[in-house]
Parts: structure tokens; sequence; C-alpha cells
């Protein structure tokens, strides 16, 4: 329904206001993720262990889980305890907005709820992906249908697009699996906000020229 919603508002917004309020959502995703890199692992975290593998190791190496990651599994720290629970009303509520986001702005709703997983709910990012994931597959669909019935898609662009995608996804799932929790938030962090630095600075060129 939100997903529908978003959709349906993009004929009373401006195109280049709503591809500058996607650079700054991009920007503010990023921004969170990559800070939270830097603050201490919460328990339901692994804890990097000083091991001198890098972003890629795991990929090149079979893509298996660090030392750390199975160490986490089978093995909990001691002292640790589960993450909060919280109520499915506040769940819900991200996913509204997340499939409202998604709707109106033409962007994946794990923009907004991975940032939101990781921090306030203090998600492990691999949850926190994988669990977006779910929902985007879900509302992405009302609201294409949506679009495609407003003529707001170009086959032209989206058939390569969507034969691009199969790959890419398969590459990056193999990479989050085989990265560590701060890896992953420096790679989707950085990678947002290169984009977003690029995406909306052509927008806004383009809006004051």
């Amino acid at each position: 329904m939100f997903a529908i919603g978003g959709a349906l508002c993009t004929t009373l917004v401006d195109a280049r206001l709503l591809m500058v309020a996607t650079a700054v959502l991009m920007v503010w995703s990023g921004v969170t993720v990559v800070r939270g890199a830097t603050r201490a692992p919460s328990p339901a975290e692994p804890i990097a262990d000083g091991s001198p593998d890098g972003p890629l190791d795991g990929v090149l190496d079979g893509i298996e889980a660090s030392e750390t990651d199975r160490a986490f599994v089978e093995r909990p720290a001691s002292g640790a305890t589960r993450p909060p629970h919280h109520h499915l009303g506040l769940l819900g509520a991200l996913g509204a907005i997340s499939g409202f986001v998604a709707g109106l702005l033409g962007v994946g709703g794990g923009i907004v709820m991975v940032p939101m997983l990781t921090g306030p709910l203090r998600a492990p990012m691999k949850t926190a992906v994988a669990s977006s994931l779910v929902a985007v597959a879900i509302f992405s669909i009302p609201a294409l249908i949506t679009h495609a019935a407003l003529g707001n898609i170009d086959w032209r662009y989206a058939l390569p697009l969507m034969i691009g995608v199969v790959p890419g996804a398969r590459v990056g799932s193999r990479i989050t699996v085989g990265s560590t929790d701060r890896t992953i938030r420096l790679l989707f962090g950085s990678l947002i906000l290169v984009l977003a630095v690029v995406y909306g600075g052509s927008e806004l060129r383009s809006l004051l020229g």
C-alpha cells in the first residue's frame, strides 16, 4: 500500500527534486552506516580479532566465513546477550516508510532499512542486509505495477538493468557472506556515498544551470 502511494506521488513532484532527494537520502544512509563501523561492536556482533584478512579474502578463498564470524556463531562470547526485542509495530512502521520511499524515489528500501536496522535497532549488518532484501522483494512488486500503469518505465533501460542485476547480486551476496560486519559497513556506506556525490552533483548542476 505505501509503496503504491509513493509511486503515485511521483506525479505530484518535480522529477529533478526527486533526484536531489534521492541523493540526500543516499548521503544520510552512507554516513550512518559508515559511522556504525567505528563504534564498539554490540553483543550481537562478532568482534574482530585483528587478523590480516582483507575485505575480499573470503571471496578469493572460496567465500568462506571468517574465523571471527564462525567463532561468534559457534561459541558466543562470555556474557553476551541476545539483541533487544523490538515491537512489531516499530518494524512495521519502518517497513511502511521504506516502501513509500522506494515507490517515490525508485530506490531500494534498503537505503532506509539498513541504517535503521543497524543503528537504533542494533541488528548485525548481515542480518540487516538479508532482512531488507526480503522486504524489498515484496514491496517492489506493487510499486513496479503502479509505475508501469503510470507509464513511467522505459523498458530500453529496464531490461538491460535486469540482465546486469542477476550476476551483480550474486557477486555482492558472496562478498557479504565472506566479510566481517565492519567490512560490509565500510563497503556499503562508501559505495552509497560515492554514488550520492556523483548523482547529486549532476542533478544540482542541472537545477542551478
